[in-house]
This record gives structure tokens, C-alpha cells and sequence, in this order.
């Protein structure tokens, strides 16, 4: 273990500071033309740089008569690292909203709907193209979904554990799913998962996670008819396009309560986190809710006690970061106060870890992303509106845990070896998972901070991802999780409370 008992009795009174956070950074600018951008989307890569995507006008006259879309990279603390790369130039009449993927084949695959404008309307549908990590195009933006209509609304990707691309998008007050691969063979045809069809009703807002069994759990508002008649739904399909739950109201079809967007992640249990918006007569609550594959609630709670209000409540995003906790970011609008964007940050076990903090205090901030990589850093992404414009310029933000900052340090070793620890902190058995997807040999063990080893896995060869269970909790302390071989070593810190 090289050097790693040496640094242990230092490493321990971090730790008990570990989830106590920097400042989120000063905002900087992705976009720097005057032209508007919208429906940013980022991903981190293995290096931990950020790839944005985002649709632009600037090649259109105003109002605009199309929407572009774009990537470029940035280093994690800024720096720009590629510029604005076009990857289509559509007519579309609405507004993009690009998804992109990080593969196991590292590289970024992205798609979009395009509602492409007559007369050229036929050429409605689903594209996709494919990037390398330097934002080389590697396969030009392909239609894989033919649009009969021009009404496509929001499109999700997801990369299953074959490494085959699968979508879920709205369409007519429909929800589709379709599977193909990254030559654009398609391998399951578009396929229908939920129709309002011949009901009255609406539906919008997609929201989707895929979990660990290639299930993708779908959530949207849903009009189900009367005044302020939203509620959200649920449905769940799997990765052959077989639906495994059609329908499920994930909050009452009852006058007076309407539901603003869900967001949605799947934990290493496969359970499911969801965050949204409660309005009940007026009263609108932020709430989390973990529930499980049979769809039973094991809890529900209150993220903020004060009733918001304003017209931005309900936005937001929700995450899994490296340690298995569930990371939050939503619109704080208390009683007319100027809107903020908050982070809140809770273990799978719903205790709240890290209290709501303010990401930033721009009330105009729109069309947010939140990104959460292994190494602890968050990047909350929005734009910031241009004078006149439906839209702005695109900025982002970022945070470094100090948990995170610690496993920088004794990561410095570029490596694909990846550990993961989920709950942490934990008052139960916790779970750690190494992903090496090159393959080799590792050592795994656990150890206590005055370096003496308490678990020892021994040596073992290993390709993809194997995960560890602890068969008894640990006592009340800081321990290290540390996983080795010939080019690298992690080190991270495993908090065990009573």
C-alpha cells in the first residue's frame, strides 16, 4: 500500500469534516456569443472535464427559425477546452432538448427531437450523432426515429449494460420507447409504453433514470382533465420495450392538488429517488420520496418546511454522487422572497447529510442541469437571460465536497479504476462497488485510521464491476476503503455512524 498507512492518522479529523463543502463557484460562461441558447445538458467524462450541450440561434435570423445544437468541453474549474461544435442544423419550429451519454466506450452519444418546420416537415423525428471526449464528431447527426407528425416533445437516452443505446420520448400524449445501436441499427422499433389515447388528458415533462437492470422508470406531469388537473405519473419499461408498469398515478387524480415535474434516480438496490413539487390547495411543498420496485413507498418526506411560491417552484434535478447519496437541487421561492436554486443532500436511508444551500441567487436562471461525477464534484448548469431573447447565455456552477477533495489527492494516479462506497455515512452495512473495465488484478481491503487492516479481500482479477456487502457493521468511526494495483491506488474515506 505504499504510502497510504503514513497518511492515515492525517487523513482522520478530515474526515470528520468530510461532508462539509467549498462555496460554489463564481458562474462562468460556456456561451459567450449574443445569440440565445437554451436546454443545456452536461456530462462528465473519466477525466472529470464537462461536455455542454445546447441548441443556439446564432445561425438563424430572429425570431428564430431553428434551433442548432451544440457541444463544446471544459475543464472542470473552467477553462475552455474545445470550441462550439455544430452537430445539427434543424428547422425545428420548438425547442431541442438534447441527452447526452458518457458510454463504456467512452465516448458521448447524444440525441434530439427536431420538429422540423414546413415545408420540409417529413424529416421530423429523433437524430443522433456520436462525439470522441476531444468533441471530434464521429458519426454526423443520423435520423433513427422517422416523425409521422411534428409533435415530439422531450427525448431521453440511456446506454444499457450491453452498451446498446435506448430512448423514451413523448409524443401526441404518448409515451415511446425504441433500442439501436451506435452504427444506428435499430433493434427494438418505437415502441408504445402509455397512451392517453382515446382518454382526454396531456402529457409533458419527461423525466427518466435507467437503474442496474436496464429498467428505464419514466415520470411526467399528467393533465387527467378539470381545473388544475396535473398529477404525476410513472411508468416503467424494460430494455426489450416491454412495459412493465403501463400506468401508476405516483400522486392523486384529486381536484385542488396539482404536481409540478418529478426527477428521478435509481440507487445500487435499484430503488428509486424522486424529487417534486406538492401543491395542495395553494400550498406547495418540496418533497423527496424513495420508493422500491414494487412501487411500496419506504419513505416520504419534507425537503423544505416553508410553503413556496412563484412560478419557478418545481424545478430542478436530483443525483447520485460517488458515495451513494442522493444529491437535490430545486427552486427555493419562499412567500414571494427572489427565487434561489438550493442543494440539499441526503443519504439513501433519508437522513438529510448536508442541509439546503444556495447554489445561486440569479432569479432569472432556466432550463437547469445538475451533474454530479464520482470525484464528488457538482456542476449545476442554467442560462442567464440576453435582453429581448427567449433565452440566454448558457453559465454553470460547480462545487467540490471535501470528502472529494480528499480522494483527489490519493487519486492523483491517472487510472480507469473507479470505487464507488454507497451509503456513506452509514448506521447499516455499507456497500462499496470497483468498476475496472480494462481488467486486472486489484487488492481490496478496509482499515482503520491507525492502519490496522480490518477487512482484507486479498488480491483478485477482475473486468467490470464487482461489488462488496459488509457481512456486520463496523463500529462508530472513519475507516478507508483501499483498492490497488500495479498503476494506481484509491483511498476513500468510509464514515460508520453509531
Amino acid at each position: 500500500m505504499r504510502n497510504t498507512t503514513f497518511l492515515l492518522s492525517a487523513l482522520f479529523l478530515c474526515a470528520l469534516f468530510s461532508h462539509t463543502a467549498h462555496a460554489w463557484s463564481d458562474p462562468i460562461l460556456v456561451t459567450p456569443d449574443s445569440a440565445s441558447s437554451k436546454n443545456s445538458r452536461v456530462v462528465f467524462d473519466n477525466t472529470g472535464s464537462l461536455h455542454f450541450f445546447f441548441i443556439n440561434t446564432r445561425n438563424h435570423i430572429f425570431p428564430p427559425e431553428g434551433w442548432d445544437v451544440f457541444h463544446c468541453k471544459f475543464s472542470p474549474r473552467g477553462e475552455r477546452l474545445t470550441e462550439d461544435i455544430r452537430l445539427d442544423t434543424t428547422t425545428s419550429y420548438s425547442y431541442c432538448c438534447p441527452s447526452p451519454a458518457y458510454g463504456a466506450d467512452r465516448k458521448l452519444h447524444v440525441v434530439w427531437s427536431d420538429n422540423v418546420t414546413y415545408p420540409n416537415h417529413h424529416l421530423s423525428g429523433i437524430y443522433y450523432a456520436r462525439l470522441d471526449v476531444d468533441g471530434n464528431i464521429e458519426r454526423s447527426a443520423s435520423r433513427i426515429i422517422p416523425g409521422e407528425t411534428i409533435d415530439f416533445g422531450e427525448t431521453l437516452l440511456f446506454e444499457d449494460s450491453h452498451t446498446d443505446l435506448n430512448i423514451v420520448w413523448l409524443q401526441n400524449d404518448s409515451l415511446f420507447f425504441a433500442k439501436f445501436d451506435t452504427t444506428c441499427q435499430i433493434i427494438v422499433p418505437k415502441t408504445l409504453v402509455f397512451t392517453m389515447d382515446p382518454e382526454p388528458g396531456s402529457l409533458s415533462n419527461l423525466e427518466a433514470c435507467m437503474d442496474g437492470l436496464d429498467q428505464i422508470h419514466c415520470t411526467y406531469r399528467r393533465y387527467w382533465g378539470g381545473w388544475m388537473g396535473w398529477n404525476l405519473g410513472y411508468s416503467r419499461v424494460d430494455n426489450q420495450g416491454v412495459a412493465q408498469i403501463v400506468y401508476n398515478p405516483l400522486t392523486p387524480e384529486i381536484p385542488g392538488i396539482v404536481c409540478g415535474k418529478g426527477h428521478i434516480i435509481s440507487d445500487g438496490e435499484n430503488n428509486q429517488h424522486l424529487s417534486y413539487l406538492y401543491d395542495e390547495y395553494g400550498t406547495a411543498i418540496q418533497r423527496y420520496r424513495k420508493f422500491d420496485q414494487s412501487m411500496t413507498t419506504i419513505y416520504d418526506t419534507v425537503v423544505v418546511e416553508e410553503p413556496l411560491s412563484g412560478s419557478d417552484v418545481g424545478l430542478g434535478d436530483i443525483e447520485l454522487n460517488g458515495d451513494g447519496n442522493i444529491v437535490i437541487a430545486f427552486v427555493y421561492n419562499y412567500q414571494g422572497i427572489d427565487v434561489t436554486y438550493k442543494r440539499v443532500i441526503y443519504s439513501i436511508y433519508g437522513e438529510q447529510i448536508m442541509p439546503p444551500e444556495t447554489i445561486t441567487d440569479n432569479r432569472d436562471a432556466d432550463f437547469i442541469d445538475l451533474c454530479v461525477n464520482n470525484n464528488g464534484m457538482s456542476a449545476f448548469t442554467y442560462t442567464s437571460p440576453i435582453s429581448g431573447l427567449p433565452g440566454g447565455h448558457i453559465m454553470y456552477t460547480y462545487i467540490v465536497d471535501e470528502l472529494s477533495v480528499m480522494n483527489e489527492i490519493f487519486s492523483a494516479v491517472p487510472s480507469n479504476l473507479q470505487l464507488s462506497i454507497f451509503p456513506n455515512p452509514t448506521n447499516d452495512r455499507p456497500t462499496f462497488q470497483i468498476n475496472y473495465p480494462k481488467g486486472g488484478d486489484v487488492h481490496v481491503q478496509i482499515i482503520n485510521p491507525a492502519g490496522r487492516i480490518v477487512y482484507d479481500y486479498g488480491g483478485i482479477f477482475l473486468q467490470g464491476k464487482r461489488t462488496y456487502t459488509l457481512g456486520q457493521p463496523l463500529s462508530s468511526g472513519v475507516y478507508y476503503v483501499v483498492v490497488s494495483n500495479d498503476l494506481a491506488e484509491i483511498v476513500n474515506p468510509l464514515i460508520q455512524l453509531k
